[in-house]
């Protein structure tokens, strides 16, 4: 690195300028942010001191370490409000539903020279924001009962401008209802239904849900009605996938699937992950997440017969579960610009799991007030 750096300020001595100084600052930025070591290739490191402001505009200011370099092109600002819910329903009497909300502000900012962006959040009056953290390009005073400026020079990459986690909420999107009964030692009866909220928009990007079998064996035949989309057989031979699509299309914003299921008792060859999901993961990890589904269903003894559950996958946008919204008529550039700016909504399911209403169920145990 050293010799690096000598053969970068070399041809200047020694009449040095603040423009040399300013070039060195970006290679060091560039290979050396916050102290530590994130890129040793040269070549690379010219290539950004190359293209930087330095080179491109009168230098007015130093620049920040994440942004090492300009960014050249049509000019735009995106803002999405992610919200993320995690969610287990259980239909049981002596067993309430549960689920928690959390979310976050994702910036992407192509934009020329060195701008100083300033936005405006506006935090919703219910349910109540929890907590509030930025990333540490934001400068901003941080209450989650009023409204929060926040002033960020941003990087090239797209970046989390905040996240924030949400109190107790009264609903969630999507309210699930699962029964399945056994008929025979290898048929059994199953009846899903899905309700969309009806403050959500009715927009998704996927919808899916997973009706695993554990310890049954392998599918054999299925008899199934459903209100919307369509169902496939998981190449395991022990899951149905129920590929919901973009929109409820039933009335009153419902979807139903019942159906009928025969199993033949053999065991599964098959891999236990799909075409589409082997497609993003490495060998090395399908190996160890196989590997986890197996270990799941031989050391589960709870999830039998009639002990068993859905997962649903889905992302909705143009929604929000808290309320969280960005002022649109406040988000200003320095120097000023003409710049497209997008505000986007959307929420997704990182862990949605409805139980079977007909067999027992997993919780935990909250503990008695002062206990």
């Amino acid at each position: 690195m050293l010799e690096d750096v000598s053969s970068l300020i070399i041809p200047y001595a020694p009449l040095y300028k603040n423009i040399h100084f300013a070039e060195l600052n970006v290679f060091l930025s560039s290979a050396l942010p916050f102290g530590k070591m994130l890129e040793s290739n040269s070549t690379l490191l010219k290539a950004y001191t190359k293209h930087s402001y330095l080179h491109t505009e009168p230098l007015l200011q130093k620049c920040p370490s994440w942004r090492p370099h300009t960014f050249k092109g049509r000019q735009q600002l995106d803002l999405t409000i992610r919200e993320s819910i995690v969610c287990v329903q259980y239909d049981h009497p002596l067993v309430a539903d549960t689920w928690m909300v959390s979310g976050s502000v994702l910036c992407r900012a192509e934009l020329e020279g060195l701008p100083e962006v300033t936005a405006f959040v506006v935090p919703p009056a219910s349910p109540d924001i929890n907590f509030i953290s930025v990333d540490p390009c934001v400068q901003a005073e941080l209450n989650p009962t009023h409204t929060n400026k926040y002033v960020f020079v941003p990087p090239l990459d797209p970046f989390n401008l905040c996240t924030y986690g949400v109190g107790q909420m009264n609903k969630i999107p999507l309210r699930g209802f699962y029964q399945m009964k056994e008929i025979s030692p290898n048929v059994v009866k199953i009846l899903v239904q899905l309700k969309l909220d009806g403050d959500i928009n009715n927009q998704f990007e996927y919808c899916v849900m997973h009706i695993p079998f554990k310890g049954r064996g392998l599918i054999s035949t299925v008899q199934m009605s459903p209100t919307a989309g369509s169902v496939a057989l998981d190449p395991s031979h022990t899951m149905l996938v129920w590929n919901i699509g973009q929109k409820f299309t039933g009335r009153n914003l419902e979807v139903a699937l019942p159906a009928e299921i025969s199993f033949n008792g053999e065991t599964s060859t098959a891999p236990l992950l799909s075409s589409a999901t082997l497609g993003w993961l490495s060998p090395s990890a399908v190996a160890a997440t196989e590997s986890a589904i197996l270990e799941e269903q031989r050391n589960d003894p709870f999830c039998r017969e009639e002990n068993t559950y859905v997962k649903l996958y889905f992302k909705l946008v143009g929604s929000s579960l808290s309320g969280l919204t960005m002022d649109t008529k406040r988000i200003s550039l320095f120097p000023n610009a003409r710049v497209k700016i997008g505000i986007e909504n959307e929420i997704y399911s990182s862990s949605y799991t409805i139980w079977n209403s007909l067999g027992q169920v997993k919780s935990a145990v909250q503990p008695y007030p002062g206990k």
